[in-house]
């Protein structure tokens, strides 16, 4: 179930666990899936670095329903290795390396390739004139600088930063939790229960907090000089992003997977837990496809507060909404606090299944080890590709749906084969590898 790294002896030390691997590199291949479809979603496609004049609710469906999965999947596999890592490396070393592999690309990619996914909807809907090093120059670092996808990089810096501080702090969290899981694996209900209940009301309090669609930073509390606008998370999902991260951590901690019962309650059910993702899954699209214009995702809370400067009026003035626009929102972060959970607790099942039985010779595993092994690559590649490619086939008369499985191959195509190329090079791959 487990192999070494071969990368210097003190990252030896560090065991990592395939499936935890694959589930990253499944994540990141979604990611790039996701990205593919965005210009061409009806309603999403507006908050999209392009989008397509044709566009369909189909893509809306297939955009929540993924949105549900990446980031609590993904910050679940980062948090799994943090606490491991920084023991097998050291302080010194686990620094060294977050910076490489994630402070040294946010720092090179916000300059280099940022300006590379804005241009084109700033071409197609505000301004032609300028050429793209005009845009870069004069526009980019003024009215649109941001971190783009890039965020992610950020994001695992700070919940880094937090869990070790938790773990630090609370020394007994991660242990406690850790055995929490363990007592799961033989009696999951309860567990899952208490998870998805908790999974709502967090949901449920951040999204009526800041709102569906907004992002929260310090660009309010850094001076101008340090652009807080490049340091933004999702706020709705913010809290519940980090929870899994350390999840991840607990569950490594747990070891749970070696049990024999997390075969017969676990593996052998995650056709079950397939069904059951499917049947939520559906529930939260359909119900945030009709009420989307209806309070689904509303924010007059979050609108109310920001526009009296959160002063007590303003805080009154919002409370007095919440029987108006809670029972709404409610409903959908509902949905989606249980359809994250299953998603990654099929996703997990089925990959750990997958790595138990299979050969590791055998293609398939091949195909799941080079995923996870060119993730990272795949992820600061893909979103040039993607865009350009959504851009570039704009006025081409195609059904859109072949429009984004030509954006899809070739983006993920490109971005998989470039990072197999750089992972041979020496002195660069290091960025690369399997964080």
């Amino acid at each position: 179930m487990t192999t070494l790294t071969k990368s210097s002896p003190s990252k030896s030390l560090l065991v990592r666990v395939p499936f935890i691997d694959h589930m990253r590199g499944f994540i990141f291949l979604l990611m790039a899936v996701d990205h593919s479809l965005h210009a061409y979603a009806a309603n999403w496609g507006r908050y999209w670095f392009y989008r397509d004049y044709d566009r369909s609710y189909v893509f809306d469906a297939l955009y929540l329903f993924n949105q549900a999965a990446v980031m609590p999947v993904l910050f679940f596999t980062f948090g799994a290795y943090v606490l491991p890592k920084s023991a097998a490396l050291g302080w010194k070393c686990f620094w060294q390396d977050r910076f490489v592999k994630h402070i040294l690309p946010f720092m090179i990619g916000i300059p280099l390739v940022v300006p590379l996914l804005s241009y084109p909807k700033f071409h197609e809907y505000e301004n032609p004139s300028p050429t793209y090093l005009e845009y870069w120059k004069d526009i980019f670092f003024s009215e649109k600088l941001q971190a783009g996808p890039y965020w992610v990089m950020y994001a695992v810096i700070l919940y880094t930063i937090m869990l070790l501080l938790l773990n630090k702090l609370f020394p007994k969290l991660i242990p406690w939790t850790a055995h929490a899981i363990s007592k799961a694996v033989s009696s999951p209900a309860k567990a899952f229960t208490s998870f998805i209940l908790f999974s709502m009301i967090v949901y449920g309090l951040s999204d009526l907090r800041w709102g569906a669609p907004w992002w929260i930073g310090l660009r309010n509390i850094l001076p101008d000089v340090l652009h807080g606008e490049l340091f933004s998370l999702q706020a709705s999902k913010f809290l519940m992003n980090f929870v899994y991260f350390a999840l991840g951590a607990a569950f490594m901690h747990s070891k749970a997977w070696e049990q024999s019962k997390y075969r017969t309650n676990f593996e052998s059910k995650r056709f079950s837990f397939l069904g059951i993702t499917l049947v939520i899954g559906l529930a939260y699209v359909l119900y945030s496809h009709f009420y989307f214009a209806d309070g689904a995702f509303d924010y007059s809370f979050y609108k109310t507060l920001r526009e009296g400067d959160e002063t007590l009026r303003a805080w009154s003035d919002a409370f007095a909404l919440l029987p108006q626009v809670a029972p709404a929102i409610l409903i959908r972060t509902s949905l989606l606090g249980a359809l994250a959970f299953f998603q990654v607790i099929t996703l997990m099942t089925f990959l750990s299944a997958q790595s138990t039985s299979s050969n590791p010779n055998d293609f398939r595993t091949k195909i799941w080890t080079s995923a996870a092994a060119c993730c990272w690559g795949i992820f600061i590649f893909h979103d040039p590709l993607v865009i350009w490619g959504q851009f570039f086939l704009t006025d081409f008369d195609l059904i859109i749906f072949f429009k984004f499985a030509i954006v899809a191959v070739v983006g993920i195509s490109s971005s998989w084969a470039l990072t197999h190329l750089i992972l041979k090079v020496k002195y660069i791959r290091t960025v690369f590898e399997l964080d």
